[in-house]
């Protein structure tokens, strides 16, 4: 049960920089990701649970559309991905490992800059000059991933949650600076270890960016990221599982020619008090229609 509660912590902490960028309207892209992550995993000093260690693969399909609302940019992305994991920990005592694979939950999101962000074609996207940029995101998980209620590591999450964002993109010159202020509210899972229930307080979130144009065709971020809140309770009662930790990371994205590009994300716990410390890569492709 322990375990359970962990994992659903660890998932969701990507370093995404431009996710307010402006692009040109009717736009379809398609997105294939790969990602590694390995690591430990910290709890509470109060539980009986020593040497978590996870290493995760997964392997994800991204659907994005942008479209004009109100003269201004809007898209929307549909996420896809199937997961594979390696737990293993001293929990009372015992040595406990665990070996599996399934489809995550789906993510939906849409994304909308209501400053600084026209609605251009692609046409009249090449006179685009680079200004500051507001928006907004509502992400909502959709808990139709795999589920076995009476194993304590799952990869579905089996419960609803929704994550409201706002960021904004600030060009300097060759450089840029994005920003971006998330929570996390969660629905309760009714089915945890077959009969409890788990509820959790809210997860609040930070983003920081710092990303430089090499090129027409390349730039580069360094990102940061800070995760806190998110007490957890079993049918009611404190389980002293509490999100505190920062994460670090790099990201480079090369467009190869108008219809597609590379991008590769590399990030790793700066500090972890409770939580995911683990190392993770992820390679993506995407082309654009």
């Amino acid at each position: 049960m322990l375990f359970l509660l962990i994992v659903f912590r660890a998932q969701g902490q990507d370093l995404e920089p431009r996710s307010y960028l402006n692009i040109p309207i009717d736009q379809t892209f398609f997105t294939g990701m790969y990602i590694y992550s390995d690591g430990d995993v910290y709890t509470s000093s109060s539980l009986p649970i020593e040497d978590f260690r996870l290493t995760t693969t997964t392997w994800a399909g991204q659907f994005s559309r942008t479209f004009a609302l109100d003269d201004k940019l809007a898209k929307f992305d549909a996420v896809f991905a199937t997961s594979c994991g390696d737990g293993s920990a001293i929990f009372q005592g015992q040595i406990t490992t665990r070996k599996f694979c399934g489809f995550a939950d789906t993510k939906l999101k849409f994304t909308y800059n209501f400053f600084g962000s026209p609605a251009l074609s692609a046409k009249d996207f090449l006179s685009y000059q680079k200004t500051t940029i507001i928006g907004a995101s509502v992400q909502v998980n959709v808990p139709n991933g795999h589920y076995v209620k009476d194993e304590l590591l799952n990869i579905g999450s089996n419960r609803w949650y929704i994550k409201p964002e706002i960021g904004a993109t600030i060009p300097l010159g060759n450089w840029e600076v994005d920003l971006a202020l998330s929570a996390f509210f969660f629905e309760d899972n009714d089915e945890l270890q077959g009969t409890q229930t788990l509820s959790q307080d809210n997860v609040y979130n930070l983003q920081f960016h710092l990303v430089y144009d090499l090129g027409p065709a390349h730039w580069l971020a360094l990102d940061l990221n800070y995760f806190g809140g998110g007490d957890t309770y079993i049918d009611g009662q404190p389980s002293g599982l509490k999100e505190t930790n920062v994460r670090g990371g790099i990201a480079y994205r090369y467009s190869l020619n108008r219809h597609h590009s590379i991008k590769l994300i590399l990030n790793t716990g700066i500090t972890t008090r409770l939580g995911n410390d683990t190392n993770a890569a992820t390679i993506a492709w995407t082309y654009r229609l």
